[in-house]
Formats: structure tokens, C-alpha cells, sequence
């Protein structure tokens, strides 16, 4: 296994107090798992992501246990995060700009990822040596011509090629774990089915786990192999992708799975969840998710069922309690 989380739940202080956005997420993800984390904007993805990378916000405060390779990263200094982050967690961001330098060329910044993770493991690698190694890792991107590409500045690219050298920098590392926060959602259709590809081959080829955060379910079901549907900060359903996709238990699992288009446009109407995603400020009482579900009875308007083991999957919902 290597990742175990027990209880963590995730506060940010803001102007109105303590305000929780995880709540008692336990997760346990083995080497080699390609995780992928759905649901809609503000259900918590985001920050679970940031937790899990350590690169959360000042004014966050985590609870719980997080142990990679059965080390708790919670109780770990600043120094020995810096250790963690990049070699042993990788983060790519929904936009890749923000991991990239403006001022300094790519080819610098790559080599210098290679000198630092050398650093890391006590080895010395030259910035000849290093720079073989990003043109090596670039090619094997099938990034056309990168001895010219590492030349340029993060402007200066594609989105399709800034995302290219963010997995290029994370392939550098080596990570035993990737973090894709909506990698692909300011890409085009064919990039996206590329950078899909990459990280289905580095899962493949090296045996990294990757954990994929996204909105769209249909995507998860493309690279994942396992399925956590998150809501409010909370997990509503995790299993099988196969089985989360063609038998969901949770009514909002059945919500986002029915929104995908399937149809042409004279063919049926779209349909949709009704409302809106609860704020953090003011989430309803019982089961959070209640006053959208179809589903829904009296008991989930009063108390919060229990994340609960059906068909092989965990499952949030009172229609299995």
C-alpha cells in the first residue's frame, strides 16, 4: 500500500471562523492504482489534491493521518516536506503555467529538476549530464524537435506543450506519486486524448500511481481504474471504475453519469442535477446531498449515513443503511 489516509479532515480559517472542507476522508490507494477523483466544482477535489501534495494555503489546518510509504506525513517538519514534494509527490496543476518560472528559459528550469532530485539522493550529476537527460525524457514525450522547445520560455509554448514539460519535470523526478489536478481542462479534444495517453503509459511503464482529479466522469472512465465520487467535501461512492460506471449506488453517482451527452441535440433533453452544489458556510443537515437527490427520505434530512461497504464498493447513502 502506499497511501493510507485515516480521518483527515481539512479546516481554512476565513472571516467567518473555522470552516471544514474535508471531512473524515478515509482512503487507502495501493502502488500502482490510477485513481480517478470526480465530482462537481466545490465538492472538495481541489483541496484533498493540495493536502496529499502538502502545498496547501497558510491559513489551512489539517487533522488526521496521512501515511505515504507508511511515514505520516502530517507530523513532518517543513524541511522534511521538502524532501517529499516533487520526489515522492508530484502535483500538476489545471494550470501548468503556475508550476513554470516566466523568467527563466525551460530548458533551465528541467535542469535544474534533474540536479535537485539528484541532490535529493546524495548523487552529483553534471547540468551536461541533466540536460541529456530532460532532451531523452522530451523525446520520449514525442515533443518534436526539444532541443529547440527547452530553448524557449513558458510563454512562448503551446498549452499542449506546457502541459508536455510539467509531465516531463514530474518523469524527471520519478515520483512514486501523481497528482493531475484537471490537467486537461484548458486543452483542446485531441491534446486531452494525448496527455490521457502519457499518463496512462507512465502508470503502464514505470508503475507510478496516479491520482486524477476532473469533473467529468466520462474522462475518469478513459484512464482510471478505480473511481472516487466526492461531494461536499465527503466520499459519496469508491470502487471499480466498471462497476462505478455501469451500476452506480449513489444517486449523485447516477446524476453525473446521466448529465453526459449521449444524444444529438434533437434527439432528447440534457439532463441535469437540479440546484447547485451546498457552500461550506451553510451545508444542509443529514445526508449533504439530500436536497438535490431524487431519492431522498426523511431520515437523510435528519442525519448523515456512514460511508458503508455494498457490491464490493463504499457507498455514503441510506439506501443501503
Amino acid at each position: 500500500m502506499l497511501l493510507n489516509i485515516k480521518n483527515l479532515r481539512v479546516y481554512y480559517k476565513t472571516l467567518q471562523g473555522y470552516t471544514r472542507i474535508l471531512d473524515n476522508i478515509d482512503l487507502s490507494v495501493d502502488k500502482g492504482e490510477v485513481i480517478g477523483i470526480v465530482g462537481e466544482s466545490g465538492s472538495g477535489k481541489s483541496t484533498l489534491g493540495h493536502t496529499l501534495a502538502t502545498v496547501l494555503p497558510p491559513n489551512a489546518i489539517v487533522r488526521g493521518e496521512i501515511y505515504l510509504d507508511n511515514v505520516n506525513i502530517t507530523e513532518l517538519k517543513e524541511n522534511d516536506l521538502e524532501k517529499i514534494r516533487g520526489k515522492e509527490v508530484f502535483m500538476i496543476f489545471q494550470n501548468p503555467l503556475n508550476s513554470l518560472d516566466p523568467v527563466r528559459n525551460v530548458k533551465d528550469q528541467l535542469v535544474e529538476t534533474v540536479i535537485t532530485r539528484s541532490l535529493k539522493g546524495g548523487e552529483k550529476v553534471s547540468a551536461k549530464e541533466a540536460q541529456k537527460e530532460v532532451i531523452d525524457v522530451l523525446k520520449d514525450l514525442r515533443i518534436p524537435d526539444p532541443e529547440t522547445i527547452i530553448n524557449r520560455y513558458p510563454h512562448q509554448l503551446s498549452g499542449g506543450q506546457v502541459q508536455r514539460m510539467v509531465i516531463a519535470m514530474a518523469l524527471l523526478l520519478k515520483p512514486k506519486l501523481i497528482i493531475a489536478d484537471e490537467p486537461t481542462s484548458a486543452l483542446d479534444v485531441t491534446i486531452q486524448a494525448q496527455v490521457v495517453n502519457i499518463l496512462k503509459r507512465i502508470n503502464e511503464e514505470l508503475g507510478t500511481t496516479i491520482m486524477f482529479i476532473t469533473h467529468d466522469i466520462s474522462l475518469a472512465y478513459v484512464i482510471s481504474t478505480r473511481i472516487i465520487v466526492m461531494y461536499a467535501g465527503r466520499i459519496m461512492e469508491d470502487g471499480d471504475v466498471e462497476k462505478v460506471i455501469k451500476s452506480p449506488l449513489h444517486p449523485y453517482t447516477s446524476g453525473l453519469i446521466s448529465s453526459i451527452p449521449t444524444k444529438t441535440k434533437n434527439e432528447g433533453k440534457l439532463l441535469t442535477i437540479p440546484g447547485n452544489p451546498p457552500s461550506f458556510f451553510t451545508l444542509p443537515a443529514g445526508c449533504k446531498f439530500s436536497p438535490r437527490c431524487p431519492k431522498v427520505m426523511d431520515i437523510c434530512k435528519k442525519d448523515e449515513p456512514k460511508i458503508i461497504e455494498k457490491d464490493e464498493r463504499n457507498v455514503r447513502c441510506w439506501l443501503y443503511g
